[in-house]
């Protein structure tokens, strides 16, 4: 025992400092972060953090006397018989408690990740004793279990690591005093553990992988209405930089005023003289928040007792295909092939026609519109059915509501499909407040609507009299629906036009979102390919028609064709140009013609404002500088990982004795010593090594592998003293990088 002890004591890092005390601070810590790691990401209820104080009583008595086999007992025994008496005496509260705590996990999931996880159950009263309960239990078995691992501090660190790891996959974001509980803990749980070498590089290292740890989960804490105007910049910032930059403000009205400011190539559509006009919808709006629309995520599925819908819906092709099926069944078989070339807009989305029949590339997103991937290159074809009709002037054909007898199979298969979406649809996408439909109504001079192309005219008419069409659109000044339809708005661009019109449609009763893209139109070119600028940026509202889906509605003046108001005309008609979005088509009776941006040649896709512009500038820079420290960061830790893994195999080769420890111990010392020019008395002697210490080093080594008898304990010393006194004497005697070098890289010596 007394040889291992000497041996050791060479052998291994410093001792383990702190003490007792140290010991229960680290894991007193590891429990605090574990039980803030659970319940800081979740809606915050005071009654929670009573369980807190209940676990750290338990834990607190548990790490002191430890030592005490008969006091560890007493102190389990005690905690096991409060979780039972708690269980007991209010079993329907704690399982109301356990029920909430499920309950919030899967939504705050559904809000951070877009999971689509449902209740555990749906109809239960909120109780503060089930909270207290649940979260009392929970505490106290984590206190015994944190009390019994104290001991085994990695294992304990890899808790601490998973759980967060866990709570971070499922969109559950710690509060940033859990992240930084957690790294207190683990810097805790290191320290009592081995001791801490303060002034080497690991610590520096350490405290910034813990730092860096805390900071981003304050930014990625959904928090403050500061932390989430800066979480959302990022996001802006990063996609942008991702995805790369157009002028389409996807959804926020804030940033629609120079939406077709570019003349930069944005797409090459190569399609069929048959094909016509086509709409390319990118983003999918369907709620309007503050003055953005934003995504229907799967929350509505869960919200509304229709989750597993999207991949039922998803077996017939809706809602992506839903219009082309349509078709089919109608007896439309006409399939062309578009090509579509991304060259400068946004690479998030894939620009889908809406008579789409097949697509080979890219992700459906919910049932909005078709997201890239990975793998989704920025050239790809579409297949669609016959040229885009009027989609006002589309009836429902007679199968749809004809007699069953009238229906085949597949009509009966899409029909029980198609309504089972359509209840969906008419549950999420026609909702309006009230004061909302009323202003609107009023301000249609109360225009009744009984189908989708009367109500299309009224708001036709409505825009083309009261707005007038510019790129240069009115700033918002409070809330879009309410400064558009109270007078505060006169100048408007088609995002304008569109956000205003869904919300029209919804006021009428019908299903209506806001969509984004580019207008495609041939203008009667004999040419197969058509090159879409920046001046093609468009925006439109889809009205979901009953039987055939969503369709889109243009109603931005100039930009859709009436000889009469009361009858508007077919763009299918031969004898009716089609509109060129570069030069609408504006009459004595339209608009003016919309003014021209002051730099055509740049794209104003970025913030209006300066100081967002400085924010956003700050963050192009700090992005990468973070991400250059990450990298850093992870490559030292593995270079630490690495050093320490040679290290622990350096010692334990050393653990050998006889002739095994004498031939572990040269071939460490030549290893050591290959890179830099070998294991000879000039290179040593180079260094500072003197040549009587090699010598005793040599004799020892022999007398080990060739000699009849054992070293003694302090032959041993010597040997292992050598080993690292050229080591110490290698890294000192050098330059900065050559020490660095031979710690970190060549991993010399026994330290």
């Amino acid at each position: 025992m007394k040889k291992n002890r000497e041996k050791n004591c060479i052998i291994s890092a410093q001792p383990a400092k702190g003490g007792r005390a140290l010991a229960i601070a680290a894991g007193v810590a590891a429990y605090c972060a574990l039980f803030l790691i659970l319940f800081s990401a979740l809606p915050f209820r005071p009654v929670r953090l009573a369980g807190l104080a209940t676990g750290l009583v338990f834990a607190c008595v548990f790490l002191i006397f430890r030592e005490k086999k008969l006091a560890v007992w007493i102190v389990t025994s005690g905690a096991s018989l409060y979780c039972v008496l708690c269980i007991a005496a209010g079993f329907y509260a704690f399982a109301g408690g356990l029920v909430q705590f499920v309950n919030d996990v899967a939504l705050t999931s559904n809000e951070h990740m877009h999971w689509g996880l449902g209740y555990l159950v749906s109809d239960f009263s909120l109780s503060a004793t089930g909270d207290f309960l649940f979260s009392s239990v929970v505490s106290v078995f984590l206190a015994i279990g944190t009390g019994f691992l104290s001991r085994r501090r990695k294992l304990l660190a890899a808790v601490c690591v998973a759980v967060l790891l866990l709570w971070l996959c499922l969109g559950l974001f710690p509060a940033w005093y859990a992240a930084v509980a957690a790294g207190l803990a683990l810097a805790l749980l290191f320290l009592a553990e081995r001791g801490f070498p303060w002034r080497s590089a690991l610590c520096y290292l350490f405290c910034a992988a813990v730092a860096f740890g805390a900071a981003s989960s304050c930014f990625l804490y959904a928090g403050s209405d500061g932390v989430r105007a800066f979480r959302s910049s990022l996001q802006y910032s990063a996609e942008k930089t991702f995805y790369g930059k157009d002028a389409l403000p996807e959804g926020d009205l804030l940033r629609a005023a120079n939406m077709r400011s570019s003349q930069n190539l944005r797409l090459e559509v190569t399609l069929t003289p048959q094909v016509r006009t086509l709409y390319l919808k990118g983003f999918v709006g369907g709620e309007l928040k503050g003055n953005r629309f934003v995504p229907t995520d799967k929350n509505a599925y869960v919200n509304n007792d229709y989750q597993g819908l999207l991949p039922y819906v998803a077996q017939g092709g809706l809602p992506v295909l839903q219009y082309a099926e349509y078709s089919a069944l109608g007896g439309l078989n006409a399939r062309y092939n578009v090509k579509i070339v991304n060259k400068g807009a946004n690479a998030k989305y894939v620009y889908m026609p809406y008579s789409v029949s097949a697509y080979r590339k890219g992700s459906p997103y919910y049932d909005l519109n078709v997201r890239a991937n990975v793998f989704t290159p920025k050239s790809y074809e579409i297949t669609v059915c016959a040229g885009d009709r009027s989609s006002e002037r589309l009836t429902q054909a007679g199968w749809v509501l004809g007699d069953a007898l009238d229906q085949t199979d597949e009509m009966r298969r899409y029909l029980a499909l198609e309504g089972a979406y359509r209840a969906f649809v008419y549950d999420e996408y026609v909702r309006i407040a009230q004061t909302d439909r009323e202003r609107i109504l009023t301000s249609f001079g109360g225009a009744a609507a009984t189908s989708i192309s009367t109500a299309a005219q009224v708001i036709r008419r409505y825009f083309t009299d009261n707005f007038v069409y510019t790129d240069g659109v009115d700033a918002i000044k409070s809330d879009f629906l309410t400064d558009f339809y109270g007078g505060q708005i006169e100048k408007s661009n088609a995002a304008y036009f569109a956000a205003a019109a869904v919300y029209a449609f919804r006021a009428y009763g019908f299903a209506a979102r806001y969509a984004e893209g580019y207008l495609v139109n041939p203008v009667g070119s004999a040419e197969n390919t058509v090159t879409v600028t920046g001046r093609s940026s468009h925006a439109w509202a889809e009205v979901y028609f009953d039987g055939m889906g969503w369709l889109p509605i243009d109603v931005t003046p100039t930009f859709f064709v009436e000889d009469d108001e009361e009858n508007p005309v077919d763009p299918d008609r031969p004898d009716v140009p089609p509109v060129d979005p570069e030069q609408p088509d504006v009459g004595p009776e339209q608009p003016e013609k919309p003014d021209k941006p002051d730099d055509p040649n740049h794209d104003h896709g970025g913030p209006k404002n300066e100081s967002e512009a400085r924010l956003l500038l700050a963050l192009k820079i700090l992005i990468p500088v973070l991400s250059v420290v990450l990298v850093a960061v992870s490559g030292a830790l593995l270079l630490m990982g690495r050093r320490a893994r040679i290290m622990k195999n350096k010692r334990r080769a050393l653990e050998a004795e006889g002739e095994e420890f004498g031939r572990a111990a040269y071939a460490i010392a030549v290893r050591d010593w290959k890179r830099l020019g070998g294991f000879g008395e000039d290179t040593l002697a180079r260094y500072g090594i003197a040549q009587q210490e090699i010598r005793r080093f040599m004799q020892i080594v022999e007398k080990g592998v060739y000699g009849a008898h054992a070293l003694s304990a302090n032959e041993k010393n010597y040997v292992l003293y050598f080993i690292q006194r050229a080591a110490d004497a290698a890294a000192s005697g050098t330059s900065k990088w050559l020490a660095f070098r031979c710690k970190y890289l060549l991993c010399i010596g026994l330290k």
